[in-house]
């Protein structure tokens, strides 16, 4: 198998410089130039979107986007887009005007992310029809893995974006389990970052056993990146986008579902219940299942019912039901008997 020539995409490229001897840089001028100098007042991180004054995106920096398959990873792109171009969209608001998004699918064919990049104009209410220079999509599934990564740097030189999705990231190299590959595109992506100033945006599968981004590409990109999201679909169909990993102040989760023409809108994410609140909630639906059989127990009867549909000890259960009085999901009678106190 024909090995990837990757070195000419890791040094800044010439061709636009007089045709002249390279300057030579000797060690002096390197460590001079990576020496950490506390005499400099270094630049704040650049954020890009803000949920509740928390920054999010920064330019110059690597982010990732994980999920299993089917689960949403596209949509989500399309709402950090929108809220991107349009100043605002799911709970996330954009800190700079006239942001610019370069969009590169690497596995769909040109008809689909048309159909996306569409989606991305109707949110923003933008002419379907037509292009905007705020807005570049590149479906480059055709080209080999050598040739995606050439195409890329010269899209973010031609267009200056702000922030490049690249969504199928694993197609820039041949095997993501290879150690050697995987560096090799980290190095790129890094150096991309840093050079021309932007945010990569970079999606990769989960693996279906442990939840980790796919292959030693996975471990690469979470030992690099400023930021994880993990986007995960419900049986309801909403699809919620967590931030796993990040080096500064975490935003909070951000919910979507999709209308019935497959266009994101906003939704709630799903309330995680505490350990606390788990067993509360379960409680609750014991007391409603046993009291649907009688209307009243008496002490010794609903400890014997209780431990039967839960499975538990008596002394837990005697715990449970003590708990329920407490909350008032229970009320003890005068005759000494207990009745549910909720509907």
């Amino acid at each position: 198998m024909k090995k990837i020539d990757f070195s000419k995409f890791y040094q800044p490229q010439l061709e636009h410089k007089p045709i002249n001897a390279p300057k030579i840089i000797n060690s002096s001028e390197i460590l001079n130039s990576v020496r950490i100098d506390l005499t400099r007042n270094y630049p704040e991180v650049n954020f890009l979107l803000e949920q509740n004054a928390i920054g999010c995106l920064s330019k110059g920096d690597i982010q990732a986007i994980k999920a299993k398959a089917k689960q949403g990873k596209t949509h989500a792109i399309i709402c950090l887009e929108v809220a991107l171009l349009k100043g605002s969209f799911v709970g996330l608001t954009a800190i700079s005007d006239n942001i610019r998004i370069l969009h590169i699918d690497t596995e769909q064919n040109p008809l689909n992310v048309s159909k996306n990049a569409r989606k991305v104009h109707r949110l923003c209410r933008w002419d379907e029809t037509k292009n905007n220079d705020r807005f570049i999509a590149l479906a480059l599934r055709e080209y080999n893995t050598e040739k995606r990564c050439s195409i890329i740097e010269d899209a973010i030189r031609e267009y200056n974006p702000d922030i490049v999705f690249i969504d199928g990231v694993r197609d820039l190299l041949r095997d993501f389990n290879s150690i050697e590959e995987s560096a090799q595109i980290m190095n790129l992506l890094l150096r991309l970052s840093k050079q021309y100033d932007v945010a990569l945006c970079c999606v990769l599968h989960e693996n279906k056993a442990d939840g980790n981004m796919r292959g030693h590409l996975g471990t690469e990109l979470v030992n690099k990146c400023s930021e994880t999201y993990k986007v995960q679909k419900d049986k309801f169909g909403t699809i919620s986008v967590e931030q796993s990993e990040s080096r500064n102040a975490p935003i909070n989760d951000w919910a979507f579902i999709l209308d019935e023409n497959g266009i994101p809108k906003v939704a709630e994410p799903e309330h995680k219940l505490s350990q606390t609140e788990a067993k509360e909630q379960r409680i609750k639906e014991n007391m409603q299942f046993l009291f649907q059989k009688n209307k009243e127990y008496q002490h010794a009867e609903l400890v014997k019912e209780y431990m039967e549909i839960s499975g538990i000890k008596e002394r837990t259960a005697c715990e449970h039901i003590s708990n329920a009085l407490k909350k008032s999901l229970i009320n003890k009678k005068i005759n000494g008997k207990y009745e549910l106190n909720f509907t």
